[in-house]
């Protein structure tokens, strides 16, 4: 018997008793009734301590086995292993060549974490992970989230290596799969959601690989196939100041559903973070570039002449305008197009009873801007002191403002604090994540932070000059940097008019499955809407169901489409879209089974009742019963088809048989009074006088 076998029979166990009745045990491809009518449950794993320093995670169902801390990719090898006890829990010190690594494996009340400093070290590690090839045992799909706007995310099932022959090609079938943010591994009855609670120093990623084997006559057998996880910090050997460095604490929160875990987690998060909740929500109008021939003063008055003409009026609240006013970086000096400059366009917009809403990317600058040649010293700058170019292009090259330059961020209050000035109270600011650069691959003017630290430093700038009560909606941002700063967040790419990948897929999955945090950590924003027929290659159908799926998740409903152009049938629809006061997330019952439909529910005060929406997002027809005790709580209901500003009753029934063309949609009314919706009822939930007509 071998040393590591004779240790591992003497063990430290702590955690939660009882845990098979903690958990409720329905599968996850459970009947639609069951799911719907189940308690959410959290529970708690155990750690399970040895004396060599290893350690393993147990739940009834999930386990990570075997684990250990690595730094920059390697396990530690310490020279001393010490056991002990924390408030909390048990403590490890790991004694190495450079200094001690001290984990405290703790049982909280409602979940199990790990806790860790590093002491002796004069620089941290480029990535440290308190757990790290840990052996999963139990889960049969994983959650990942994305870094930020756009993804991708998704719910996948942990792949393992089949019988083929491969040849002489070599091939593992080897895979890798990085989250941010949170992360969660679902079994057959329960799930393990991950993620630390604290963003305001390091980037924090979570990975769940592989290491498969092939073995036989042309490597045609897989054998020995495991499937490992870690969880840890981007520290980009930065200096440490102190004698030791503490970093946030990561969670396993152990529950009996995935959307639930994960939302709970969210809070959490959204908590420590002081995300920025409880204000109003977006209906915006954009005067967009591409959506304008004239994209200028004058466009903009046409549209707000166009507004002003409309009877009932449009509630929209704010009117922004997008970027394209003047070249990257040079933000305060726009183009001719704008005459008397933008100050008197934020003057007319609230003349009108409108928020004054400005586009910008604080880290972009384009070369041929004034900015770039006044100071080409601004930008990111590779280890020998050349410029590095986010974009080429043969019109010009753009680059990144580096966030440590002191002038930089002078720049950008002064900016920021001129748009306030002039009236702007709504600000969207593109490309964010052109600001969150690894300090260890380039050359920072100022040295010694973090990608996010330096982050975090220009978010604050911007925050403390556009003042708490503007409304911030940042784009092509990395997410956990930004809690606490933005008011909304675009989850996805670019919305453009074709159904494609990188366009309305990639919005679908990612407001799916990024619901668990809508006006949790802030307002989801889909991106704009379309409902005109111009240069757009969506169907009527498509162009529907795109519309009433944002509308009823309850994030940010904007549209860009020259709406002066719009029928009187277009207008009517996009004032049904109009939300509640204050944001109200719609939840999706089947989250996140991908076999099913898109089905988002709202529920509504007065009258009592619900939205729900019924969304085919896949490429073939549909044809699905569901029992009305899945959707909603009340075994039967009546049920009604809902257009805006009228329905038609189908009458008191338990079940709704659902036919679906590819990319169509239908959109229902459920009361148990046999109460139709109110002509003027909108699907968030407000009441619109122009829905009557």
């Amino acid at each position: 018997m071998t040393d590591r076998k004779l240790q591992r029979r003497t063990f430290l166990k702590m955690g939660s008793a009882g845990l098979a009745a903690a958990l409720v045990g329905w599968p996850f491809s459970a009947a639609p009734a069951a799911r719907r009518n189940r308690e959410f449950r959290l529970s708690k794993p155990e750690w399970v301590i040895y004396r060599d320093g290893s350690f393993d995670l147990i739940s009834e169902e999930i386990r990570l086995k075997n684990c250990r801390p690595s730094i920059d990719g390697e396990a530690i090898m310490p020279i001393n292993v010490f056991l002990g006890d924390s408030p909390k829990g048990k403590r490890i010190v790991y004694e190495l060549r450079d200094g001690f690594l001290m984990l405290d494996l703790k049982a909280n009340r409602d979940s199990v974490s790990i806790g860790s400093e590093l002491s002796g070290f004069t620089h941290a590690p480029h990535w440290f992970f308190p757990i790290s090839q840990a052996r999963v045992e139990g889960a049969s799909r994983f959650f990942k989230q994305g870094l930020g706007s756009g993804g991708p995310s998704g719910v996948y099932e942990i792949s393992r290596s089949v019988k083929r022959e491969w040849g002489n090609r070599a091939g593992e079938e080897s895979w890798s799969y990085d989250s941010y943010l949170t992360f969660a591994l679902l079994g057959e009855s329960s799930v393990i959601a991950v993620g630390a609670y604290e963003h305001n120093d390091y980037l924090h990623r979570s990975t769940l690989y592989n290491r498969p084997h092939r073995q036989g006559l042309a490597d045609r057998y897989p054998g020995g196939e495991a499937v490992y996880f870690e969880s840890g910090f981007s520290m980009e050997r930065v200096p440490f100041e102190n004698e030791y460095t503490k970093l946030p604490d990561i969670q396993f929160i152990g529950g009996n559903d995935a959307f639930n875990t994960l939302q709970y987690l969210a809070w959490n998060i959204s908590d420590s973070m002081q995300a920025r909740l409880g204000g109003f929500s977006c209906y915006h109008w954009r005067l967009h570039p591409g959506a304008h021939e004239n994209f200028s003063l004058a466009a903009l008055q046409q549209s707000l002449s166009f507004l002003k003409g409309i009877t009932p009026a449009l509630p929209v609240q704010t009117v922004q305008i997008d970027d394209k006013y003047c070249l990257y970086g040079d933000w305060l000096e726009p183009d001719e197009r704008w005459p008397g400059g933008l100050d008197k366009a934020a003057r007319e917009i609230f003349q009108l009873g409108y928020r004054a809403g400005i586009s910008l990317a604080p880290f972009r600058v384009d070369e041929k801007s004034k900015l770039f040649r006044r100071h080409p010293e601004w930008v990111i700058r590779d280890k020998n002191d050349n410029p590095v170019p986010e974009v080429r292009s043969v019109e010009g090259n753009h680059y990144a403002l580096d966030g440590s330059h002191p002038e930089v961020q002078k720049y950008l209050s002064r900016v920021f604090r001129a748009f306030r000035k002039m009236g702007f109270i709504y600000y969207k600011t593109d490309f964010m994540d052109w600001g969150l650069k690894d300090s260890t691959a380039i050359r920072r003017a100022v040295p010694g932070k973090s990608s996010v630290q330096v982050y975090r430093e220009i978010c604050q700038i911007i925050r403390s000059e556009i003042g708490a009560g503007s409304f911030w909606l940042a784009t092509g941002a990395p997410f956990g940097p930004t809690i606490g700063f933005a008011d909304a967040v675009r989850v996805t790419n670019d919305l453009a008019c074709s159904w494609t990948e990188s366009s309305v897929k990639n919005m679908v999955q990612e407001t799916y499955l990024g619901q668990y945090y809508n006006n949790v950590l802030w307002q989801n924003d889909p991106d704009v809407l379309s409902l005109h027929r111009e240069k757009c290659d969506l169907s009527a159908d498509e162009q529907q169901s795109i519309a009433l799926w944002n509308g009823i998740l309850g994030g940010m409903v904007t549209t860009a489409d020259p709406i002066d152009r719009w029928d009187p049938q277009q207008l009517k629809f996009f004032r049904f879209l109009e939300p509640d006061r204050r944001p109200r997330s719609a939840s999706l019952p089947f989250w996140p089974d991908a076999n099913e439909l898109k089905i988002a529910v709202k529920n509504y005060r007065s009258p009592r009742g619900w939205g729900i929406l019924f969304f085919n997002d896949k490429e073939v027809a549909v044809n699905r019963t569901y029992a009305v005790s899945s959707l909603i709580e009340p075994e039967r209901a009546f049920i009604f088809s809902w257009q805006p500003g009228q329905s038609i009753a189908y009458g008191e029934l338990g079940q709704l048989t659902i036919q679906l063309e590819p990319h169509q949609s239908k959109l229902f009314f459920l009361s148990e009074e046999n109460t139709p919706p109110p002509a003027a009822l909108t699907l968030g939930g407000q009441d619109a006088e122009g829905l009557k007509s």
